[in-house]
């Protein structure tokens, strides 16, 4: 799997042996990116348990609605609370890290991969780091039942955000 190829490929700083060379900076990008996706999707598991994915505490990396740049959030921040996004993280050197509780979190689910900053850190230019919103909006959404019967939905989302998610979120009832 990508995700136990990246943590091979972190963890030991080389490629595993089954990769073709021609083919080794396409999977250990691919690979390193899926295991920073797995960090993300297991935090935001534990915010959507605690039911906090969309509510900004001290401690957070946030972002202000419509924007990207990430920042930390303190309580006396001049921003209101429903304008801010709780963001995750997708570990590297340059990703903007979170304090108190909100990072015991990230560094515990980075260590359930068993995996350390440091790891990340070593493959630097593979995983940068960066910070993805726990919470998107899609935009310019429409539905339209087609002739053959067939519903046919259009909409935009941000880069890092899946299709397919927000499908199983509109959908998962019917699948």
């Amino acid at each position: 799997s990508s995700i136990r190829d990246g943590i091979e490929l972190l963890t030991t700083g080389k490629p595993p042996e089954s990769w073709k060379r021609q083919q080794r900076r396409f999977l250990s990008k691919l690979s390193a990116s899926a295991v920073q996706s797995a960090v993300f999707n297991l935090c935001l598991a534990q915010r959507v348990g605690q039911q906090s994915y969309s509510t900004a505490a001290f401690g957070d990396v946030v972002c202000r609605r419509g924007g990207i740049k990430p920042f930390a959030y303190a309580p006396d921040s001049d921003a209101e609370t429903t304008d801010l996004h709780p963001m995750g993280p997708m570990p590297g050197g340059k990703m903007i890290k979170a304090s108190g509780d909100a990072k015991d979190i990230e560094q515990m689910m980075v260590a359930r991969l068993q995996l350390s900053d440091e790891d990340f850190a070593r493959k630097s230019k593979l995983t940068p780091g960066t910070r993805r919103k726990y919470l998107e909006f899609p935009r310019h959404g429409s539905a339209a039942l087609q002739s053959d019967g067939n519903l046919q939905l259009k909409f935009e989302l941000n880069a890092g955000a899946f299709a397919t998610v927000l499908l199983a979120e509109i959908c998962g009832e019917l699948i």
